[in-house]
């Protein structure tokens, strides 16, 4: 399907053509997150409406310059927001260890123990 035609309705304010295209592309779009980013099929819904909700804002301020390529800048918009997501989540994750996780240091008792046994040969 020709979704260059999708710039077109936009800019012109077809709604009707881009809820049409838009229908159309979104399975699209859910289908690449779920196969290509293994993500959930709610995760990929979420990820494909927030990209196509700032392409669509981007398609209305012109910058889009080659609308043969909009299916392929949709499709990076989806990749970079989910990988945005994940490095964010791993960010958070990272952030929020458990105390059963944590350790004390163990060099200044290695060192005391290191001393009672010399003490203790001598």
């Amino acid at each position: 399907m020709d979704y260059s035609k999708l710039v077109t309705a936009l800019r012109e304010n077809n709604t009707q053509k881009a809820n049409e295209l838009i229908e159309t592309l979104r399975p699209r779009l859910m289908a690449f997150l779920r196969v290509h980013m293994n993500r959930s099929e709610a995760d990929a819904e979420d990820c494909a409406q927030d990209a196509l909700l700032s392409s669509i804002e981007s398609i209305k301020e012109g910058k889009v310059n080659n609308p043969n390529q909009v299916v392929s800048y949709i499709l990076s918009i989806c990749k970079n927001n989910y990988l945005k997501k994940k490095k964010k989540k791993r960010a958070e994750s990272v952030d929020e260890i458990p105390d059963e996780h944590q350790h004390a240091p163990n060099q200044l008792q290695s060192l005391l123990d290191e001393e009672q046994e010399r003490l203790l040969e001598w």
